[in-house]
Protein backbone atom coordinates (compact mmCIF):
# COMPACT_ATOMS: atom_id res chain seq x y z
CA UNK A 1 0.00 0.00 0.00
CA UNK A 2 1.16 3.54 -0.73
CA UNK A 3 -0.21 7.07 -0.31
CA UNK A 4 -2.69 8.33 -2.90
CA UNK A 5 -0.85 10.36 -5.52
CA UNK A 6 -2.64 12.50 -8.10
CA UNK A 7 -1.06 14.30 -11.04
CA UNK A 8 -3.24 16.94 -12.66
CA UNK A 9 -2.92 19.00 -15.81
CA UNK A 10 -5.08 21.98 -16.70
CA UNK A 11 -4.76 23.41 -20.21
CA UNK A 12 -6.57 25.99 -22.30
CA UNK A 13 -6.20 24.35 -25.71
CA UNK A 14 -7.44 27.45 -27.54
CA UNK A 15 -10.36 25.72 -29.17
CA UNK A 16 -12.16 28.27 -31.32
CA UNK A 17 -15.85 28.59 -30.47
CA UNK A 18 -17.37 26.33 -33.08
CA UNK A 19 -20.52 25.00 -34.63
CA UNK A 20 -18.54 21.92 -35.66
CA UNK A 21 -19.79 22.03 -39.23
CA UNK A 22 -18.48 25.58 -39.72
CA UNK A 23 -15.02 25.85 -38.23
CA UNK A 24 -11.40 25.82 -39.33
CA UNK A 25 -10.30 24.64 -35.89
CA UNK A 26 -9.15 21.04 -35.47
CA UNK A 27 -8.11 19.15 -32.35
CA UNK A 28 -4.82 18.13 -33.91
CA UNK A 29 -3.12 14.81 -33.25
CA UNK A 30 -0.22 16.81 -31.77
CA UNK A 31 -2.57 18.30 -29.17
CA UNK A 32 -3.83 14.83 -28.29
CA UNK A 33 -0.27 13.50 -28.00
CA UNK A 34 0.64 16.41 -25.72
CA UNK A 35 -2.39 15.74 -23.51
CA UNK A 36 -1.69 12.03 -23.19
CA UNK A 37 2.09 12.05 -22.78
CA UNK A 38 2.06 13.54 -19.26
CA UNK A 39 0.13 10.50 -17.97
CA UNK A 40 -1.85 12.69 -15.57
CA UNK A 41 -4.48 11.15 -13.29
CA UNK A 42 -6.80 14.10 -13.94
CA UNK A 43 -6.97 16.14 -17.14
CA UNK A 44 -8.94 19.38 -17.37
CA UNK A 45 -9.16 21.03 -20.79
CA UNK A 46 -10.69 24.46 -21.15
CA UNK A 47 -11.67 26.23 -24.39
CA UNK A 48 -12.61 22.72 -25.55
CA UNK A 49 -14.89 22.25 -28.56
CA UNK A 50 -16.50 19.29 -30.31
CA UNK A 51 -14.95 19.43 -33.77
CA UNK A 52 -12.71 17.57 -36.21
CA UNK A 53 -10.11 15.43 -34.44
CA UNK A 54 -12.25 14.60 -31.42
CA UNK A 55 -12.52 10.94 -32.41
CA UNK A 56 -8.75 10.52 -32.20
CA UNK A 57 -8.69 12.25 -28.81
CA UNK A 58 -11.39 9.95 -27.44
CA UNK A 59 -9.64 6.86 -28.86
CA UNK A 60 -6.37 7.78 -27.15
CA UNK A 61 -8.09 8.61 -23.85
CA UNK A 62 -9.72 5.17 -23.92
CA UNK A 63 -6.48 3.39 -24.84
CA UNK A 64 -4.68 5.10 -21.95
CA UNK A 65 -7.24 4.14 -19.32
CA UNK A 66 -9.33 7.31 -18.93
CA UNK A 67 -13.00 7.92 -18.43
CA UNK A 68 -14.16 11.37 -19.44
CA UNK A 69 -16.95 13.91 -19.30
CA UNK A 70 -17.56 16.92 -21.52
CA UNK A 71 -19.57 20.11 -21.48
CA UNK A 72 -19.95 21.48 -24.98
CA UNK A 73 -22.44 23.79 -26.63
CA UNK A 74 -22.72 24.93 -30.22
CA UNK A 75 -21.03 28.25 -30.77
CA UNK A 76 -19.29 28.28 -27.38
CA UNK A 77 -16.19 26.90 -25.72
CA UNK A 78 -16.59 24.05 -23.25
CA UNK A 79 -14.76 21.87 -20.75
CA UNK A 80 -13.42 18.30 -20.81
CA UNK A 81 -12.49 16.40 -17.64
CA UNK A 82 -10.75 13.00 -17.91
CA UNK A 83 -9.80 10.78 -14.96
CA UNK A 84 -7.81 7.55 -14.84
CA UNK A 85 -10.36 4.75 -14.51
CA UNK A 86 -8.22 2.67 -12.11
CA UNK A 87 -8.84 5.26 -9.37
CA UNK A 88 -12.62 5.11 -9.68
CA UNK A 89 -15.06 2.68 -8.10
CA UNK A 90 -16.88 2.27 -11.40
CA UNK A 91 -19.40 -0.31 -10.11
CA UNK A 92 -20.50 1.99 -7.30
CA UNK A 93 -20.52 4.99 -9.63
CA UNK A 94 -22.75 3.30 -12.20
CA UNK A 95 -25.02 1.82 -9.53
CA UNK A 96 -25.65 5.09 -7.70
CA UNK A 97 -25.06 7.76 -10.34
CA UNK A 98 -25.90 6.30 -13.73
CA UNK A 99 -29.42 7.69 -13.74
CA UNK A 100 -28.13 11.12 -12.76
CA UNK A 101 -25.61 13.46 -14.31
CA UNK A 102 -22.13 12.89 -12.86
CA UNK A 103 -21.94 16.56 -11.96
CA UNK A 104 -23.43 19.89 -12.85
CA UNK A 105 -22.95 20.48 -16.53
CA UNK A 106 -23.82 23.96 -17.66
CA UNK A 107 -22.85 27.10 -19.47
CA UNK A 108 -23.89 29.65 -16.90
CA UNK A 109 -24.13 33.30 -17.79
CA UNK A 110 -20.54 34.36 -18.24
CA UNK A 111 -18.82 31.09 -17.36
CA UNK A 112 -18.24 27.60 -18.79
CA UNK A 113 -18.42 25.00 -16.01
CA UNK A 114 -18.16 21.24 -15.70
CA UNK A 115 -18.37 19.62 -12.28
CA UNK A 116 -17.76 15.90 -11.81
CA UNK A 117 -17.91 13.94 -8.52
CA UNK A 118 -16.68 10.35 -8.46
CA UNK A 119 -16.20 7.67 -5.79
CA UNK A 120 -12.57 6.62 -5.46
CA UNK A 121 -11.47 3.09 -4.51
CA UNK A 122 -9.51 4.42 -1.52
CA UNK A 123 -12.64 5.26 0.46
CA UNK A 124 -13.01 8.89 -0.59
CA UNK A 125 -14.73 10.96 -3.25
CA UNK A 126 -13.09 13.26 -5.76
CA UNK A 127 -14.80 16.36 -7.09
CA UNK A 128 -13.26 18.18 -10.04
CA UNK A 129 -14.64 21.50 -11.23
CA UNK A 130 -13.30 22.86 -14.50
CA UNK A 131 -14.17 26.41 -15.45
CA UNK A 132 -13.45 29.19 -17.89
CA UNK A 133 -14.62 32.72 -17.25
CA UNK A 134 -15.89 34.53 -20.32
CA UNK A 135 -14.81 38.10 -20.97
CA UNK A 136 -15.74 40.68 -23.58
CA UNK A 137 -12.43 41.54 -25.23
CA UNK A 138 -14.00 44.05 -27.63
CA UNK A 139 -14.40 46.72 -25.00
CA UNK A 140 -11.64 49.32 -25.27
CA UNK A 141 -12.47 52.24 -23.01
CA UNK A 142 -11.36 51.90 -19.36
CA UNK A 143 -14.89 52.34 -18.04
CA UNK A 144 -16.14 49.62 -20.40
CA UNK A 145 -13.31 47.25 -19.43
CA UNK A 146 -14.01 47.83 -15.74
CA UNK A 147 -17.69 47.06 -16.33
CA UNK A 148 -16.67 43.80 -18.01
CA UNK A 149 -14.47 42.86 -15.03
CA UNK A 150 -17.25 43.77 -12.62
CA UNK A 151 -19.46 41.31 -14.52
CA UNK A 152 -16.80 38.64 -14.07
CA UNK A 153 -16.75 39.32 -10.33
CA UNK A 154 -20.54 38.95 -10.17
CA UNK A 155 -20.41 35.72 -12.15
CA UNK A 156 -17.62 34.36 -9.95
CA UNK A 157 -19.49 35.15 -6.72
CA UNK A 158 -22.97 34.18 -7.93
CA UNK A 159 -22.22 31.08 -10.00
CA UNK A 160 -18.85 29.49 -9.29
CA UNK A 161 -18.43 30.01 -5.54
CA UNK A 162 -21.89 28.62 -4.60
CA UNK A 163 -21.18 25.57 -6.77
CA UNK A 164 -17.86 25.02 -5.00
CA UNK A 165 -19.42 25.62 -1.59
CA UNK A 166 -21.95 22.82 -2.02
CA UNK A 167 -19.28 20.14 -2.51
CA UNK A 168 -19.19 17.68 0.39
CA UNK A 169 -16.67 19.02 2.89
CA UNK A 170 -14.87 15.64 3.08
CA UNK A 171 -14.29 15.30 -0.68
CA UNK A 172 -10.93 15.84 -2.25
CA UNK A 173 -11.77 18.83 -4.41
CA UNK A 174 -9.89 20.41 -7.30
CA UNK A 175 -11.14 23.62 -8.93
CA UNK A 176 -9.14 24.74 -11.93
CA UNK A 177 -9.37 26.57 -15.20
CA UNK A 178 -8.93 29.85 -17.00
CA UNK A 179 -10.05 32.73 -14.77
CA UNK A 180 -9.48 35.21 -17.62
CA UNK A 181 -7.72 38.47 -16.84
CA UNK A 182 -7.81 38.14 -13.06
CA UNK A 183 -4.77 40.38 -12.71
CA UNK A 184 -2.50 40.08 -9.69
CA UNK A 185 -0.90 43.23 -8.26
CA UNK A 186 -0.84 42.27 -4.60
CA UNK A 187 1.12 39.81 -2.46
CA UNK A 188 -0.68 36.44 -2.53
CA UNK A 189 0.80 35.68 0.90
CA UNK A 190 -1.50 38.39 2.25
CA UNK A 191 -5.20 39.18 2.03
CA UNK A 192 -6.57 41.44 -0.67
CA UNK A 193 -5.64 45.08 -0.21
CA UNK A 194 -7.71 47.52 -2.33
CA UNK A 195 -4.76 49.93 -2.26
CA UNK A 196 -2.88 47.54 -4.57
CA UNK A 197 -5.52 48.14 -7.23
CA UNK A 198 -6.23 51.86 -6.83
CA UNK A 199 -7.43 53.32 -10.15
CA UNK A 200 -7.10 49.91 -11.84
CA UNK A 201 -9.94 48.50 -13.95
CA UNK A 202 -9.72 45.13 -12.15
CA UNK A 203 -10.10 46.51 -8.63
CA UNK A 204 -13.22 44.34 -8.17
CA UNK A 205 -12.05 41.24 -10.06
CA UNK A 206 -8.49 40.12 -9.46
CA UNK A 207 -6.51 37.12 -8.28
CA UNK A 208 -6.16 38.40 -4.72
CA UNK A 209 -9.95 38.48 -4.32
CA UNK A 210 -10.33 35.07 -5.96
CA UNK A 211 -7.69 33.47 -3.74
CA UNK A 212 -9.22 34.95 -0.58
CA UNK A 213 -12.64 33.55 -1.44
CA UNK A 214 -11.22 30.08 -2.01
CA UNK A 215 -9.21 30.32 1.22
CA UNK A 216 -12.42 31.07 3.11
CA UNK A 217 -13.82 27.77 1.80
CA UNK A 218 -10.77 25.83 2.99
CA UNK A 219 -8.92 25.73 -0.35
CA UNK A 220 -5.31 26.50 -1.11
CA UNK A 221 -3.85 27.82 -4.35
CA UNK A 222 -1.40 25.46 -6.07
CA UNK A 223 0.21 27.82 -8.57
CA UNK A 224 1.93 30.25 -6.19
CA UNK A 225 5.66 30.88 -6.37
CA UNK A 226 7.73 32.94 -3.99
CA UNK A 227 9.57 35.87 -5.54
CA UNK A 228 11.64 37.85 -3.02
CA UNK A 229 9.30 36.66 -0.24
CA UNK A 230 6.25 37.86 -2.19
CA UNK A 231 3.60 35.38 -3.29
CA UNK A 232 3.18 35.61 -7.07
CA UNK A 233 1.24 33.43 -9.52
CA UNK A 234 2.71 31.22 -12.23
CA UNK A 235 2.23 32.89 -15.64
CA UNK A 236 0.43 30.72 -18.19
CA UNK A 237 -0.59 33.08 -21.01
CA UNK A 238 2.43 33.12 -23.29
CA UNK A 239 1.97 36.40 -25.14
CA UNK A 240 2.07 38.66 -22.09
CA UNK A 241 3.42 36.15 -19.54
CA UNK A 242 0.33 36.73 -17.40
CA UNK A 243 -1.38 34.32 -15.00
CA UNK A 244 -4.73 33.23 -16.42
CA UNK A 245 -4.92 29.57 -15.38
CA UNK A 246 -5.11 28.48 -11.76
CA UNK A 247 -5.57 25.38 -9.58
CA UNK A 248 -7.20 25.42 -6.15
CA UNK A 249 -7.29 22.31 -3.97
CA UNK A 250 -8.79 20.96 -0.75
CA UNK A 251 -8.27 17.85 1.43
CA UNK A 252 -5.03 16.84 -0.27
CA UNK A 253 -1.41 18.04 -0.01
CA UNK A 254 0.54 19.77 -2.76
CA UNK A 255 3.91 18.36 -3.85
CA UNK A 256 4.71 20.63 -6.77
CA UNK A 257 3.17 22.85 -9.43
CA UNK A 258 4.77 24.28 -12.56
CA UNK A 259 3.99 25.32 -16.16
CA UNK A 260 4.78 23.22 -19.20
CA UNK A 261 5.55 25.25 -22.31
CA UNK A 262 4.02 24.23 -25.61
CA UNK A 263 3.61 25.84 -29.03
CA UNK A 264 0.22 24.16 -29.56
CA UNK A 265 -1.79 26.85 -27.75
CA UNK A 266 -1.25 30.40 -26.53
CA UNK A 267 -1.54 29.00 -22.98
CA UNK A 268 1.02 26.88 -21.19
CA UNK A 269 -0.11 23.68 -19.49
CA UNK A 270 -0.39 23.97 -15.71
CA UNK A 271 0.85 20.78 -14.00
CA UNK A 272 0.34 19.94 -10.32
CA UNK A 273 1.10 16.86 -8.24
CA UNK A 274 -0.70 16.07 -4.99
CA UNK A 275 -0.49 13.40 -2.31
CA UNK A 276 -2.56 12.21 0.64
CA UNK A 277 -0.76 10.06 3.23
CA UNK A 278 -4.12 9.46 4.96
CA UNK A 279 -5.45 7.60 1.89
CA UNK A 280 -3.71 4.39 0.79
CA UNK A 281 -3.89 2.67 -2.60
CA UNK A 282 -2.48 -0.57 -3.99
Amino acid sequence: MKPLNLKIIEWNIKGEASFGWHSNYTISQNITVEIIKHNADVIVLTAFVVTTGIEYLFTKLKENGYIWFINAQSGKNGILIAIKEHHVDIVNFIKTEYSKKPGIVSNLNGINILKVSLPFKCNTNLTVIGCRMEVDLNRKKPEEIKKSYDSLKKCFCSNLIPLVNEVDKNNICIVCGDFNNASCRGDLNKKYNPADYTDKVHINYNLNIIKDQFNELGFQMADIIQTKNIGTPIPTFQKYKTPLDHIFYKNIDIIKCYPIETNLSDHNILFAEFESSALLVD
